[in-house]
């Protein structure tokens, strides 16, 4: 399969709102690969940040 068609791909899958980690099992590439392609998921853009412990005083 060819880069473009590729990109293709991944591009419609991330239409179905899969992330990169999805796409690139589906199709057999690394996930750096595919996020460097469209960016990364919109789910761990919306995620919440992390909480961090602070001792009471």
């Amino acid at each position: 399969m060819s880069n473009q068609e590729l990109l293709d791909q991944v591009r419609r899958r991330r239409g179905e709102g899969k992330t990169p980690k999805e796409i690139a099992r589906a199709l057999g590439v690394p996930p750096s690969k595919v996020t460097r392609w469209c960016g990364p998921s919109p789910r761990s853009a919306t995620a919440p940040a992390r909480r961090t412990w602070r001792a009471a005083g």
